[in-house]
C-alpha cells in the first residue's frame, strides 16, 4: 500500500467476515464475487465534515452489515484514499469495485475513469440540498453589492466546497470579486449552526448554509426564523455517490445493490444512515448530476478555479 492510500480495519480485511455458507444471491446462485470478494474505496474527503473515529464506524458498520446480508462467505477490503489520482488509478488498475466520493470528486475524475455512478443518499424525499445564503432581516442588506467589506461565515466539508463554489460563480456572475476579496474576511466552520448562529447574533454579515440546515435552526429556535431571510439559493446539489468499476459483471452489480437495499432496513443499517445523515439510500436517478453539472461549467465560464472554492 503507498503512502497515499491507508488501509483500515485490517482485521475485516483478513477475516472477511464470512458467515453461513450456501447462502443464495437474488438469482439463487452463489457468492458472484469469487475469491477478491467485496473491494471498496472511498476518498477521505468524503468523511471531513465527520470526526475520524465516526468516518471509521461508518464504513466498518456499512461492510460488516453488507456481508451480514450475504449470507455466503465473503471476503472484504477497505480502502481509504487520501488522493483522488491514486483513487482513480485504483478502479482503474481494478484494485476496487466500488468507490465512495463527493459527487464534485466524482465529476472531476470521471473523464477516463471506467466508474459509473450506483447508489446515493436521499433525505426528505430529495436527492441533493439547496444552499443559502442568510443575512439579518434588519440589516436592510438586499444585494450582492451590499455585501462587499463584510464577513461571510461557510460550512467546511463537502457541503460547505460546494456552497463555496457556488457562491463564488455567483458573485463572478455578477462581475464581483471571488469570495475571498469581496468580503472583508470568510470564517469556515465545522456545523451549520456554528455558521448561523454568529449572522443572528450581528457577529457576522452573512451565511451559506443548506436550506436544510437553516429550517432545522428555525424549527428549534423560532427566532431565527423570523430574524434570518435568504438573499439567494441555489438550486438542489448532491452531495455523494456510490459507483461500480465499470468491469463488473451485471450479476456483481445487481447482488450489490440487492445488498444495499436489504441492509438499510436493519437496526445497524439505520444508524448507519444516521451516521451519514441520509434518511435512505436509493439508485441514482436520472439527471442526478445535472445541477452540479451547470455549476461547474458556469465557474469554468467566469474562471471560478478550484483555488478559489477549494
Amino acid at each position: 500500500m503507498t503512502c497515499s492510500g491507508r488501509r483500515l480495519v485490517p482485521l475485516i480485511t483478513a477475516l472477511g467476515l464470512m458467515l453461513l455458507s450456501g447462502g443464495k444471491t437474488a438469482d439463487g446462485g452463489g457468492n458472484p464475487f469469487g475469491t477478491q470478494g467485496l473491494r471498496f474505496g472511498y476518498s477521505s474527503h468524503l468523511f471531513s465534515e465527520v470526526s475520524p473515529s465516526d468516518a471509521q464506524t461508518a464504513i466498518v458498520l456499512w461492510t460488516q452489515e453488507l456481508t451480514r446480508m450475504a449470507g455466503y462467505h465473503v471476503k472484504t477490503e477497505t480502502i481509504l484514499f487520501e488522493d483522488l489520482p491514486t483513487l482513480a488509478a485504483a478502479i482503474r488498475d481494478g484494485k476496487i469495485d466500488f468507490v465512495g466520493l463527493s459527487s464534485l470528486d466524482y465529476l472531476r475524475i470521471r473523464a477516463g475513469t471506467p466508474m459509473e455512478p450506483a447508489l446515493t443518499g436521499r433525505k426528505g424525499g430529495r436527492f441533493g440540498e439547496e444552499q443559502v445564503l442568510l443575512v439579518r432581516r434588519d440589516s436592510g442588506i438586499t444585494s450582492m453589492s451590499q455585501l462587499k467589506g463584510g464577513m461571510l461565515a461557510r460550512l467546511g466539508g463537502v457541503s460547505g466546497e460546494i456552497a463555496f463554489l457556488w457562491i463564488n460563480t455567483v458573485l463572478a456572475r455578477h462581475g464581483f470579486p471571488m469570495a475571498g476579496k469581496h468580503f472583508a474576511g470568510v470564517k469556515e466552520v465545522e456545523k451549520a449552526q456554528a455558521a448561523i448562529l454568529p449572522v443572528f447574533f450581528k457577529q457576522v454579515d452573512a451565511c451559506v448554509v443548506t436550506r436544510n440546515a437553516w429550517e432545522t435552526a428555525g424549527e428549534l429556535n423560532p427566532q431565527i426564523g423570523r430574524e434570518l431571510v435568504v438573499l439567494a439559493n441555489s438550486p438542489e446539489f448532491p452531495h455523494a455517490v456510490t459507483c461500480f468499476r465499470s468491469g463488473m459483471t451485471d450479476a456483481q452489480k445487481k447482488e450489490f445493490v440487492r445488498l444495499s437495499m436489504n441492509m438499510i432496513t436493519t437496526p445497524s443499517g439505520k444508524q448507519i444512515l444516521t451516521l451519514f445523515k441520509v434518511d435512505t439510500i436509493a439508485k441514482v436517478p436520472g439527471g442526478f448530476l445535472d445541477n452540479l453539472e451547470a455549476l461547474l461549467r458556469e465557474a469554468e465560464k467566469v474562471k471560478v478555479l478550484a483555488k478559489d472554492h477549494r
